[in-house]
């Protein structure tokens, strides 16, 4: 009696050259031709490469629309695939974050995205606050000693005696850095500060009815800002440039 070399079935009514039952003849011979087609690629790699090229050139559209149909089809599999990618590529991906963050469209869309989740996005931040103060006040008092965050400090009083006594409007630190950078002399007196060393005054008062928007504001040295109190007045070497 002869019987199947993979599961010992009995195959003594089949053809004498047979070595297997019909079952697994047919599992053998699909081994057999993928081994032989993987073997055949490898070979012919090139060839096979170039017949490609052709094939995709010649048929564009029918491609696109077999990948679209494949990606509506597998969409789990693609998520599973795209988050292996990433976690075997971390610098590639964190490359291509920071490309389409720094790019026109990139930036219109998180911009719109900001604005359409912004109550999300502050509650998120508020409990990522919570859970992490510890990092937070580190990194806060680490920043605050910094050149930039020691101006950001300044400028963030300024706009809360701002808010306190209700004065209208706001300015950024660029618009401040820009008036502050134009010019490494007092405008008032005329003697060399450093742009470091100007501090922020107020052309009218805010006790006055002066507002915080940039447009009244002005930089004087510590001594001119100190002098001019409570008093309305724009330097005049400031007003003439």
């Amino acid at each position: 009696m002869r019987t199947c070399t993979d599961c010992g079935v009995d195959i003594s009514d089949m053809s004498n050259h047979a070595k297997r039952c019909s079952i697994h003849a047919q599992i053998h011979n699909k081994l057999h031709k993928k081994e032989h087609a993987r073997k055949c690629y490898v070979k012919n790699k090139e060839v096979f490469a170039r017949r490609n090229k052709r094939w995709r050139e010649k048929n564009k559209e029918k491609l696109r629309n077999l990948t679209k149909a494949w990606r509506i089809k597998n969409k789990e599999r693609m998520k599973e695939l795209a988050k292996l990618w990433a976690k075997r590529n971390p610098e590639k991906v964190r490359q291509k974050l920071i490309k389409y963050k720094t790019s026109e469209k990139g930036k219109l869309k998180l911009k719109l995205y900001r604005q359409k989740n912004y109550e999300k996005l502050l509650e998120k931040a508020r409990i990522w606050k919570k859970e992490h103060k510890e990092y937070v006040n580190t990194y806060r008092n680490g920043w605050v000693k910094t050149r930039r965050g020691k101006l950001m400090k300044k400028v963030n009083q300024i706009r809360h005696r701002a808010r306190r006594k209700n004065a209208q409007g706001n300015f950024t630190i660029n618009e401040w850095l820009e008036i502050r950078n134009r010019s490494p002399m007092c405008p008032a007196c005329g003697r060399f500060v450093e742009c470091e060393n100007l501090t922020v005054d107020h052309i009218i008062p805010i006790t006055k009815g002066g507002t915080n928007y940039i447009s009244n504001i002005q930089p004087l040295c510590a001594l001119c800002n100190s002098t001019k109190n409570n008093f309305v007045m724009e330097a005049k070497v400031y007003a003439e440039n």
